[in-house]
């Protein structure tokens, strides 16, 4: 055994979740066709819905989690229905996943978008929920935007019960 002092625990500082975009002001143009973008993307997962992702995702699509391992996939849209889609479907029940838009810009091919999230649900008869913000990037899909790229980082709160 050591007689070395051990180290004191390291405290984290809270995660602290920028206020929305619009809270402090009107979206342009350009950030309401992003924020509804990516609502089309958070309403697809709150119906559980395979056509609503089908149209709310690019046909290669690339998720980053973050947070201790990294997962890193990039499925066509139907690998992303088949695997990641599949597995919040089955897993959660009363799933709620909301979507505020923090900064936006519009380019000639797309947009790209830094975000807070909330999303969750009861899993496994727990109720989870995870908090963060993250960033996309959206293509031109016609006259509207589709994610084709989704980083994000989270904090996992998990309520008793």
């Amino acid at each position: 055994m050591s007689d070395a002092p051990s180290r004191p625990p390291v405290e984290k500082p809270p995660f602290i979740v920028p206020a929305p975009l619009s809270d402090s002001r009107s979206l342009s143009d350009g950030e309401q066709k992003i924020q509804e973008a990516l609502s089309r993307y958070a309403s697809a997962f709150k119906a559980k819905s395979y056509d609503q992702i089908e149209a709310a995702v690019a046909e290669e699509f690339t998720l980053i989690q973050g947070g201790g391992a990294e997962l890193t996939a990039a499925w066509s849209k139907q690998e992303f229905k088949d695997t990641q889609f599949k597995h919040m479907v089955d897993m959660f029940e009363n799933v709620h996943y909301d979507i505020d838009l923090l900064a936006g810009h519009m380019t000639e091919s797309g947009a790209t978008a830094t975000f807070r999230f909330s999303v969750g649900g009861n899993a496994h008869g727990r109720t989870v929920s995870m908090d963060g913000v993250g960033t996309a990037v959206l293509q031109s899909d016609g006259d509207r935007l589709a994610v084709s790229h989704m980083h994000n980082s989270a904090q996992l709160n998990v309520k008793p019960g």
